[in-house]
């Protein structure tokens, strides 16, 4: 089960590498000498100024990566997902888990903070007490962040801090009780 859970977790640091590659403008751009051409103050500031758009219509997509902490029970967590995806990695004193999740889900954007939320059915497997046993159910998320830097590529990145619930086997029960906090970031590419 060890080995289920670390290449689970290998995978998911590998999408992150990806990402951030692809979302913080890391690329294999070959850079000329005619590129290197220097321009006046004016026609600089014009080309090279990237603006992202004002309105949350506007963007392509969003990827947030966070740490999930559940004080109460002392299970912690990483997971990614974006607007409508999730994917969960929990780890505990003698529980982990990994689940998959993919519903209904938004976020409204502006140029300094973003609020956003999500509400999906989800799958996974849970080892507890060296058992393994099949999750299912229905999960929900919202989080709050500011804007704390803008890409080469004009993307914008927020701080978000976040509340998340679930609900296993649609068992709402508890279901605030056993909730867990997210800090994390969010990439939002338009």
């Amino acid at each position: 089960m060890k080995k289920f859970f670390l290449l689970a977790f290998a995978i998911c640091l590998s999408i992150t590498g990806i990402n951030a590659q692809v979302f913080l403008g890391n690329s294999d751009e070959k850079v000329s000498t005619s590129g290197l051409v220097k321009k006046s103050a004016a026609e600089a500031t014009v080309t090279t100024e990237q603006k992202p758009a004002t309105t949350d219509s506007k963007y392509k997509s969003l990827t947030d990566y966070s740490v999930d902490l559940n004080f109460d029970s002392n299970i912690y967590g990483f997971s990614i997902g974006g607007a409508n995806s999730h994917f969960g990695i929990a780890l505990g004193e003698d529980i982990s888990s990994v689940m998959f999740g993919y519903g209904f889900g938004g976020a409204s954007v502006s140029d300094s903070f973003i609020l956003k939320g999500k509400l999906y059915p989800y799958v996974g497997l849970s080892s507890y007490d060296s058992e393994t046993e099949f999750l299912w159910g229905a999960a929900a998320n919202i989080s709050i962040g500011v804007k704390v830097h803008t890409t080469k590529k004009g993307n914008s990145v927020f701080l978000t801090f976040g509340y998340g619930v679930s609900a296993p086997e649609l068992e709402t029960t508890d279901m605030f009780d056993n909730g867990s906090w997210g800090v994390g970031i969010t990439v939002v590419c338009w």
